[in-house]
């Protein structure tokens, strides 16, 4: 029944992958860029990003970003101060995937 099952979500999988290539699907990750945040003032700001069922991951200690809206919301202390690059990746449920670097420009009041 297992090996029944995994074969039958395969298809359904493939026939939905294929039904939304037909209307021309794609993952768009809109450009980051350069961010300014300040210490001890609130930072929030969202990964602009079109796709089906999109999961995002930050690949620093900076800030958390939320899994599934894109948000990023912290508030910088004194001791994150200066410029941090930092790699967002943003996935979608087949597999598609787009790596964007984001600057973010931590400085005092």
């Amino acid at each position: 029944i297992d090996a029944e099952e995994h074969l039958l979500n395969t298809v359904i999988e493939d026939c939905t992958k294929a039904r939304i290539e037909s209307y021309n699907y794609s993952l768009f990750v809109g450009d980051i860029g350069t961010l300014q945040a300040y210490v001890n003032a609130p930072f929030t700001t969202r990964i602009l990003a079109k796709g089906l069922n999109l999961e995002y991951t930050s690949y620093t200690d900076l800030f958390e970003i939320d899994s599934k809206t894109g948000v990023i919301s912290f508030t910088p202390t004194e001791d994150q101060t200066g410029e941090h690059t930092i790699f967002i990746r943003v996935k979608d449920q087949f597999g598609n995937e787009e790596l964007k670097e984001v600057t973010i420009n931590v400085s005092k009041v």
